[in-house]
């Protein structure tokens, strides 16, 4: 309902939603998952600039594996530093990171693929290429996981605090507490 003065369920929801970025856990997550990013980034840059993982395929499975490290990584700092413990078991956030950051996986996976091939190659031509800034900014497929990256940020930090710190997800698809 839109009319009268009422805002419908949706908006208030998206309102919520927007200002939960805007939160002191929220930059927490940034930080935190910011260094998972690095060790994401890192181990697929590896891959794909110094073990010749850059074919169609191979850039698929270093990103893959570059998430997987920084997976790992996330969990720990953020269930250290950015949420508060959920009343599960361990292993049952564990299970539920895990189902979260797999969407993460194909959402950066998914990303990244489309950025490198029909976005980057026009915005990495644009680009000066002098300077460390511009070498990275001159290299497509780092330039399309970093972009992936970022963009995966909002989605992770949704679903990592509602399910995986919060109720997890099979009451959340309920719809009642855990």
């Amino acid at each position: 309902m839109t009319g009268g003065g009422t805002t419908s369920v949706s908006a208030r929801a998206g309102g919520a939603l927007a200002r939960s970025f805007a939160t002191s856990q929220f930059l927490r997550y940034v930080v935190c998952s910011g260094l998972a990013a690095a060790a994401n980034f890192l181990a697929g840059n590896l891959l794909y600039n110094f073990a010749g993982w850059d074919g169609a395929w191979s850039y698929k499975l270093a990103v893959m594996l570059g998430f997987c490290t920084g997976m790992a990584v996330s969990y720990g700092l953020n269930r250290a530093f950015t949420f508060d413990r959920s009343g599960r078991r361990m292993h049952q956030e564990v299970r539920t990171f895990v189902v979260v950051s797999l969407g993460g996986l194909a959402l950066t996976v998914l990303l990244a693929a489309g950025l490198r091939a029909y976005v980057t190659p026009g915005l990495v031509a644009a680009l000066p290429t002098d300077g460390a800034i511009g070498r990275f900014a001159g290299d497509p497929e780092a330039t399309s996981h970093f972009i992936a990256i970022g963009l995966v940020t909002f989605y992770s930090f949704t679903f990592h605090r509602l399910f995986t710190f919060g109720q997890g997800l099979r009451a959340g698809l309920r719809g009642r507490p855990g």
